[in-house]
């Protein structure tokens, strides 16, 4: 018996002849053209963003009071904080008019000044209870210099225009009203006037205690019946 043995072959096996052997006169097999690869061009290299230019500093401006203050330290007889102090605890001492004439005793004429201001328009004010907002959106423009300076706004009279009255009485370090003036916008629509602490009277010293020790409904600033106050300390 004759064996044969069999194989299973690509067809391009077949085509060259079975072990690589073209079958003679067969035409050569095309060669196979393999496409060029196109090289990606390298997408350009972002430039890097110029850094931010540098932060200047804000260099903090010293408050004029501030400079005259360290300038005469050495000098001053009150500490303006010893006199918050003691008007501050005044209620649980002695009471506010017992506080004011320590006041007296404390003062520094020659680094500080005491002023009274009345509004220039109280003819305007017709209610008591609106006249009242006014005196503290007073003191809340005074921050600026509440380092420098104490005082109270007060608000007299009774209900009905022409009646009521604003005023105040302040301390300030230095001989000017300029620096409340300054930092507080309402202060120009004031009358500012200078009391003579140096040599005071007994009618000063009475104003200033009506100023910064009234507090009850009996209470009179100015011979005017005091209704409310508000005390920036």
């Amino acid at each position: 018996m004759t064996s044969t043995r069999t194989f299973d072959l690509d067809e391009a096996s077949v085509a060259m002849g079975f072990y690589g052997l073209a079958s003679a006169g067969a035409a050569p097999a095309e060669k196979k053209v393999w496409p060029v690869k196109e090289k990606k061009e390298k997408a350009p290299k972002k430039e890097k963003a110029a850094p931010p230019p540098p932060q200047v500093k804000k260099v903090k401006v010293k408050h004029p009071l501030q400079t005259y203050q360290e300038e005469n330290k050495d000098a001053m007889k009150l500490n303006i904080d010893d006199w918050k102090r003691e008007y501050k605890n005044a209620k649980h001492n002695d009471g506010y008019k017992a506080s004011v004439a320590k006041f007296w005793e404390m003062i520094d004429p020659a680094h500080y000044s005491v002023w009274v201001c009345r509004y220039k328009h109280n003819e305007e004010n017709t209610q008591l209870w609106m006249t009242s907002n006014a005196i503290g959106g007073f003191c809340d423009r005074t921050e600026e210099i509440r380092k420098y300076a104490m005082g109270t706004q007060a608000v007299t009279g009774s209900d009905g225009a022409g009646n009521i009255y604003i005023s105040g009485c302040w301390l300030f370090m230095g001989h000017s009203q300029e620096h409340m003036v300054n930092c507080n916008p309402d202060a120009e629509y004031y009358e500012w006037e200078k009391l003579d602490i140096t040599n005071p009277t007994d009618a000063t010293k009475q104003m200033v205690s009506e100023f910064w020790a009234a507090e009850l409904e009996t209470d009179v600033i100015e011979s005017r019946p005091y209704y409310d106050s508000k005390v920036f300390v």
